[in-house]
């Protein structure tokens, strides 16, 4: 019980602070690359929901033609399942937060 209370009164008391969204999609977005074993040359997405209305997709930095190809977007953000994107290199840097 007391844990609870002491978790409570930090939690409303304000200490903990809030990471924005799109830092925790990011990390996601870059772990699933360092973890993603295909081919990544194409710009493949790597995930059509990395977390809820956010997908996670390979693109070169600078961009390439190859990588405004449809078969190599994910397909969640072309249909509009998807509003938000998180793109990565091909060497899991982050480019773009979107």
């Amino acid at each position: 019980m007391k844990k609870f209370l002491l978790l409570a009164l930090v939690l409303f008391s304000g200490c903990v602070g809030q990471v924005p969204i799109d830092k925790y999609v990011s990390a996601g977005c870059v772990r699933a690359c360092e973890h993603f074993d295909g081919n990544m040359s194409d710009g493949p997405c790597l995930t059509n929901e990395i977390f809820k209305d956010w997908v996670c997709d390979i693109a070169h930095n600078p961009r390439l033609p190859i990588d405004d190809l449809e078969e190599n977007q994910c397909e969640s953000f072309l249909n509009g399942e998807a509003n938000h994107f998180v793109e990565v290199t091909p060497t899991c840097e982050l480019i773009k937060v979107q």
